[in-house]
């Protein structure tokens, strides 16, 4: 696991008010001329495109296997804003429906469904060996 001094201490006070203030602005820009993306009607049940077909036969073969998961592991030090990182989190996953996006079968054939936009819970409270990463296995 690396170790990183990179932290909120290193900006000034005003810095991050300003940040913290955008933040704030739920992810909106002023005077932006991006059009405003809308979510379309569709099927429950999507076919897979040829990159998810290859996902799953993967996991077919290898089941759960970690093949396509890149683990980046990051100790940051300073002090966190739990409920700002949860905000992130949960907008993060509302935006971007691949993130909530799983196979199934449906007829023989793998489908794709995309779920609810979920809800990132908190480990605040877990004991410290709860929270290490390296103690999260799967069983």
């Amino acid at each position: 696991m690396q170790k990183s001094s990179w932290g909120t201490s290193q900006f000034s006070a005003q810095r991050l008010q300003l940040l913290r203030s955008l933040m704030n602005e739920k992810g909106t820009v002023k005077d932006s001329h991006a059009p405003v993306l809308t979510s379309k009607s569709r099927p429950e049940h999507l076919p897979l495109s040829f990159a998810q077909q290859r996902l799953w036969f993967i996991d077919q073969l290898l089941p759960g296997s970690p093949l396509y998961n890149i683990l980046i592991v990051r100790c940051l030090t300073g002090k966190l804003d739990i409920p700002l990182l949860q905000r992130c989190f949960t907008e993060l996953l509302r935006r971007h429906e691949v993130l909530c996006t799983f196979f199934t079968i449906v007829d023989g054939v793998p489908t794709q469904v995309i779920g609810p936009s979920l809800l990132v819970n908190s480990v605040k409270g877990e004991p410290k060996s709860a929270r290490n990463v390296g103690n999260w296995r799967q069983s």
